[in-house]
């Protein structure tokens, strides 16, 4: 069984998920320090690999350049979150909000991509 960098990437995506809902709930049973360690580097490396593999032209029209930025802004508000920076969850709500946005709407795809997309016309 073969896994390509795109599953990887998805699997790391996961990964760093949990050890950030670990850290915000405080479940981290004496490990928090081995858990603030893996959601950086799987985070870290989760977002250079799903950047990469959006550029690459199997994945080209998946591309969101919205999605990234509040990827981006997530993952800095995670890192503001675990070092207790002040209104870090203000940062991290953008984040999730620019994110959630970029899934429903793309505003740096061109209106002909958009027409091609269309089920009905």
């Amino acid at each position: 069984m073969f896994i390509n960098v795109k599953q990887l990437s998805n699997l790391l995506f996961a990964f760093s998920f949990v050890c950030a809902l670990l850290m915000l709930l405080n479940k981290t049973y004496g490990y928090r320090d081995l858990i603030q360690i893996a959601f950086l580097v799987s985070g870290g490396i989760a977002l250079i690999l799903g950047l990469v593999t959006s550029r690459m032209e199997a994945y080209k029209g998946d591309f969101n350049v919205l999605f990234w930025i509040g990827s981006l802004i997530m993952f800095i508000g995670f890192l503001m979150k675990m070092y207790y920076f002040p209104n870090s969850s203000y940062i991290l709500i953008a984040g999730m909000a620019i994110s959630a946005i970029a899934n429903f709407y793309n505003p740096f795809q061109s209106s002909k991509d958009r027409d091609d997309e269309l089920l009905d016309q």
